[in-house]
């Protein structure tokens, strides 16, 4: 075989995916992709795909990564153990950025291999956190914080922590966790997290039933991505529902009307993309809930659309709204037997 043994030797930087890794964990996202430019990929070498894997990760190019995935896992038999780790690692990562948590969950669930490798060990850890948390399992979640709070004195870094204790704090909501959180503000925030702090901070204000003070800060900040979009108009319905009104009136008339325009607005300007299908169904169930649709129609899109999506892919805050508002609504119905097996099969009932 013509082959120039010299060059492959060269190709195969098995340092280069340990810095990678690094960097990753260190959130150096721009130096991960300049490394791999600087790569060859002529030749299959598995650290370089990982290193390629990783890279297209951050960079939000699912179907890459897809692929990826697939070109690695037929040579995974002859993959070293850093090498092997990492794309364990790497799987989880992407079922965690594309919401697939449950098929994440699933997958930790059989990877019961003792990371000995620092830096992979700490994403690792990070990932069971994550995982538990927008699952909302919360003994879980406190037991994974809490080693990850150990491992900070031995390098975990404190920007991962910060993001770690924004969700910490979330799935604890209180007028404590307010407060810790504006404490947070003062901190040296740092600048990737901002905005899921904000995301946090919202969410922490309607689980407390502070839905006008939810409202009034994405207002004031101009937060106008699809899941602030959600927020507001859930934060919107919620305020609606306990506000007094005549029997039979639209949700809607509850609302100041200078409220309803810039929710509509928020709507009509928000990004739609394959991405973001999750906010989308969510905002369009609070459209039908604040127009006044009949009980039928909501449940048959929350049911037919709302949940059918969310059996692949899962929100935080979402899920259980899904489940827990078909659950009355079909009580309120008295289609008890439909509610009941709702209320026997879903996990959030659990």
């Amino acid at each position: 075989v013509d082959l120039d043994y010299d060059r492959v030797k060269n190709l195969n930087h098995d340092n280069s995916l340990v810095q990678g890794v690094r960097m990753f964990l260190y959130n150096q996202f721009d130096q991960i992709d300049g490394l791999v430019k600087t790569m060859d990929f002529d030749c299959f070498i598995a650290s370089n795909k990982l290193l390629e894997l990783l890279n297209n990760l951050v960079l939000g190019n699912y179907t890459k990564c897809e692929e990826l995935i697939v070109d690695i896992d037929r040579v995974r038999s002859s993959l070293s153990e850093y090498e092997f780790c990492t794309f364990a690692i790497c799987i989880c990562e992407y079922y965690i950025r594309t919401n697939q948590f449950l098929k994440a969950y699933h997958f930790i669930e059989k990877f019961k291999y003792d990371i000995s490798f620092k830096d992979l060990k700490h994403l690792h850890l990070e990932q069971r956190f994550i995982i538990f948390f927008n699952l909302e399992l919360k003994s879980e979640s406190f037991n994974a914080y809490k080693l990850l709070e150990k491992e900070f004195d031995n390098g975990y870094p404190k920007k991962r922590l910060f993001f770690d204790k924004l969700h910490y704090l979330e799935l604890f909501s209180s007028n404590d966790t307010i407060s810790e959180l504006k404490n947070m503000l003062d901190d040296m925030m740092p600048p990737e997290y901002i905005e899921e702090y904000w995301y946090t901070y919202c969410i922490c204000l309607i689980k407390i039933g502070e839905y006008h003070e939810a409202i009034q800060l994405i207002t004031k900040y101009e937060l106008s991505n699809s899941r602030f979009v959600a927020l507001y108009v859930y934060a919107a319905w919620k305020q609606a529902v306990s506000t007094d009104s005549k029997q039979g009136e639209p949700l809607s008339k509850r609302l100041p009307s200078k409220m309803i325009i810039y929710m509509n607005n928020l709507v009509d300007k928000m990004e739609k993309n394959h991405q973001n299908v999750i906010d989308c169904n969510f905002i369009k169930l609070m459209q039908l809930e604040l127009k006044g649709e009949a009980k039928e129609d909501l449940v048959d899109f929350i049911r037919d659309t709302a949940l059918k999506y969310d059996r692949s892919y899962q929100h935080r805050l979402y899920s259980y709204i899904y489940s827990h508002h078909l659950f009355d609504l079909l009580g309120s119905m008295t289609r008890y037997k439909e509610a009941y097996l709702i209320a026997k099969n879903d996990r959030t009932f659990n």
